[in-house]
Formats: structure tokens, C-alpha cells, sequence
């Protein structure tokens, strides 16, 4: 399931940042753009972009946006330097990441620790203007602190998973704040993806019933931290 969750991951950075919503408002309500229009949209290449957490789904983004000519920044305590540095990245501190990048995945697991990592004070070590992208667990953010943020409009957010609340109610205030681009829970979605786990599922099923090693074992502790 890591593939298309770094490929949500990547397709919500670059929908924020070339501001695609904003593009496709504008044709949907009639505006009309000379030849002279110059885009407001943004690029990727030079940027700093910060990756919380390093396991399967961030080791998938960076190899995915390694050709894109950013410098990948990545936080994770169970890392080695090395083993980022073979990606392409380079370790850092949490706090150092969130004040040097523009923009912020994150692909980590939701414990006890790690709940609530992005807090008030955390999120406001985020410079301004920067993306935040949360392909992993709501818990992971102070949706309040979040929500701060987002209506002060210091920062713009693309998320696929809230917390306390999800799905988030008709009527919850996220899902009218213009800098929020929001889905619902889908990134690793799809059919091709259903279809493979339909096919590990019964495989490990033929290997229990044949009294066989087998090979996705999970435990509740493991589905607990799960991303």
C-alpha cells in the first residue's frame, strides 16, 4: 500500500503548489486569461521539502520525487543518517525540518508519542506560505492548532485524514477554508490496489490452511502504529 499513498502524497504537494484548485474555480466560473497572464502558480525544483517519518510510504515518496531537483529534509528517530543519505535526503531534527522547508509531508505512524506531533508550536515553526500534506493519521496534527493557522491563512494544508472526526461533517468549518484541499481517506485507494490485497489476503489464507510460514503477519500492536 505504500506506492499510492506516496503517489497521493505527491499529486496533493503539486496540486497545492501549482494551485490547480484556484486554476480549474477561475475556468468553471468564466474567467478569461490573455496570452499575457502570467501564472501565480509555483514550482517545485529548489525546493526544501520535509518528510515526517521514513518507513515504506516515505521511502516510496523520496524515490518518486527524486527526479524533481528538491532537497528532501526527513525526521524519523528509528533512521539512520545513512539510510536517508540513500535516498537522497539528509536527517534532521523535527524542529530544524519544520522551520527549513516549505513544505511538509507527513508518513508517520500514529502512537502514543508521536499524537499531536504537530502542535501550536510546531506548526508555527512553519514559514510562512508554507504546504503542509498529511497522507498518514489526523492524530498526527492538533486539528485545532491546524485550524488556527489555516483561517489566519499563514499556511495552506492538503489532507486526506482528520482526527478526531472522520468523515468530517457536512457542515464542519475545514471544508469551507479555501487554503484546505481536502479528500477522504482515499490514498490508497483504487482498484488496482484492492485487487492485490484481495490476492495477499487469500494467498496467506492457503498458507495457513496448508500449515505454511506466512509471509504478512500482523500483530495488534503493529495495526496499532500502522500508517
Amino acid at each position: 500500500m505504500a506506492a499510492p499513498v506516496a503517489e497521493m502524497a505527491l499529486a496533493l504537494m503539486l496540486t497545492l503548489i501549482r494551485r490547480l484548485p484556484d486554476y480549474a474555480a477561475e475556468m468553471r466560473a468564466g474567467v478569461v486569461r490573455t496570452n499575457e497572464y502570467v501564472s501565480c502558480g509555483e514550482t517545485v525544483r529548489g525546493r526544501k521539502v520535509g518528510l515526517i517519518g521514513f518507513g515504506r510510504i516515505g521511502r516510496a515518496f523520496a524515490r518518486l520525487v527524486e527526479p524533481l531537483g528538491l532537497e528532501l529534509l526527513v525526521t524519523d528517530p528509528c533512521c539512520t543518517a545513512e539510510t536517508v543519505a540513500a535516498h537522497r535526503g539528509k536527517l534532521l531534527g523535527l524542529d530544524e525540518l519544520l522551520s527549513s522547508c516549505s513544505v511538509v509531508v507527513l508518513a508517520a505512524g500514529l502512537t502514543p508519542e508521536t499524537r499531536n506531533l504537530l502542535d501550536k508550536r510546531r506548526l508555527g515553526l512553519m514559514p510562512d506560505g508554507a504546504y503542509l500534506i498529511n497522507v498518514a493519521r489526523g492524530g498526527l496534527v492538533d486539528m485545532d492548532a491546524l485550524l488556527s493557522e489555516l483561517r489566519a491563512g499563514r499556511i495552506k494544508a492538503a489532507l486526506d485524514v482528520t482526527d478526531p472526526l472522520e468523515p468530517l461533517p457536512p457542515d464542519h468549518e475545514l471544508r469551507q477554508i479555501p487554503n484546505a484541499l481536502l479528500t477522504p481517506h482515499i490514498a490508497a485507494g483504487g482498484i488496482e490496489m484492492r485487487r492485490a490485497i484481495g490476492a495477499v489476503a487469500v494467498e496467506e489464507v492457503v498458507r495457513f490452511c496448508k500449515g505454511e510460514q506466512l509471509e504478512n503477519v500482523v500483530t495488534r500492536d503493529m495495526l496499532a502504529m500502522m500508517t
